[in-house]
Parts: structure tokens; sequence; C-alpha cells
């Protein structure tokens, strides 16, 4: 049986134009499995569009994942920025995301709602967005990948801040960060794992060959896709 792709266009208060998605079905989805799907969130980057994920062949590396059982059975969730010229600290995607988006995922499909059955993850601008998303709420995430980040979002205070609220309510996040090794970014990878490592967060750091391209990424989608469910349970 064939995986199935659900694409959506959704209005949200917080937006001006709809938000696009792309919803990746596992095959022999099954609305009875009790403990539902853990779902995995991805953002593209700056100057991308939805359609990257698939011109990477990530329903291939799925459909073969699953078939394989390389992979657990979960959906993927991957949304697309419009306004991605729009400066991250003034856009309200991040709360779409939050309020619209996987409260109709969670409405619409069997999934689990534990925080450790959903991932968030982007590449470049993408990633950006999943580090101040996944830190910010850690009750939502269980993991957040970090590919090719063109930098930090957050400032040494407050991320000290934030992760000494995740300590004390125990919501400490997976953290999974990977750059190529001919990538103009490499060394912003390298300053937030440092950052977590000063803390004394656990973090997984990863130097590929390649560069900061679709040709890297789909080079690792599968790694991706392994590392993020990894945890999960296989249905």
């Amino acid at each position: 049986m064939p995986l199935k792709i659900q694409n959506v266009m959704m209005t949200s208060p917080l937006m001006i134009d709809p938000v696009r998605l792309s919803i990746y079905i596992p095959p022999c989805y099954d609305e009875r499995i009790s403990d539902g799907y853990p779902v995995i969130y991805l953002l593209h980057g700056q100057n991308m569009d939805n359609s990257v994920w698939s011109k990477m062949g990530l329903q291939n590396i799925l459909q073969d994942g699953f078939g394989q059982m390389i992979l657990p059975h979960f959906l993927v969730v991957t949304i697309q920025e419009d306004n991605d010229l729009q400066d991250i600290y003034l856009s309200m995607l991040d709360k779409a995301i939050l309020d619209t988006i996987i409260p109709w995922i969670d409405e619409n499909f069997n999934t689990c709602t534990d925080r450790t059955c959903r991932a968030i993850g982007g590449i470049s601008r993408g990633a950006l967005w999943a580090e101040k998303i996944a830190f910010t709420y850690p009750e939502v995430f269980g993991s957040v990948g970090l590919h090719s980040i063109p930098g930090t979002y957050f400032d040494d205070q407050s991320l000290q801040v934030l992760i000494k609220k995740q300590i004390q309510n125990k919501l400490l996040l997976r953290v999974y960060i990977d750059v190529g090794s001919e990538d103009n970014y490499r060394h912003d990878g390298r300053i937030f794992s440092d950052q977590l490592n000063f803390y004394g967060y656990s973090n997984i750091r990863i130097v590929n060959p390649g560069g900061h391209d679709e040709n890297y990424w789909s080079s690792q989608l599968l790694n991706y896709m392994i590392w993020y469910s990894e945890k999960w349970k296989v249905h």
C-alpha cells in the first residue's frame, strides 16, 4: 500500500495569508490504533517552498523506510512559510503552528499527543524556527532537529532562562544539530551546541560532507527520520 500525501490550505487568525501544509500519511494508517501516531513537523529554508521536501525525495525515503521496517509508522507535516523574508522576531508563524496547525492535525488524524511523540525540525531558516519553537515550548515537543542552522535565535541569557525552566519542569529536549563540512554557516551550529554544552545540556552535533544545499539535505533525510523516530513504538 503506497504512502499518501494530503495537501491542505489552512487559515489562521494570526496570519494574513493561508498556510499550506503537506501531510505524509504512512501506509496502513489506522484510526483504531489506541495510542495514535507520532508526528514530525518540518520547516523549509529561505527562498524555498514546501515542494523542496518532495524534490529531496522525502516521499520515497518514507515509503522505503516504512516498507523495510527501518522506520516506525508516523506522520510528517511539512509547513510552507510564504513570507520567508520577514524577520522571525516579527512573524507569527510559530503561533500559527502552535495554536492552529497542531490542534487541527490532532483533531483530524489519530495522533499521539504526548510531547515525546512530537518532533520539529527544519533546514536553514527552518532550523531557526525549529530552535525558537522547541526551546520556547518544550511542553509541546520532545525532539528538535537543527539542520544547517544559520546562526542562533537565542542569546546566552535567554537560553539560560529557558534551560532552567526545562530542568525544573523536567522537559528537556532531544537535540540534533548537523551541518555540511563546506557550509558557510558550519560554525553557527557549533556555537549553539557550545551554548548547550556550557549549561550541561545534552545534544548531538554532526559534521558531514556537503554544503548548504538540497544535495546535502537529501543525503541526510533518512538519517533525520531515523533519529527523530528512534524512541517511537513500531506499529
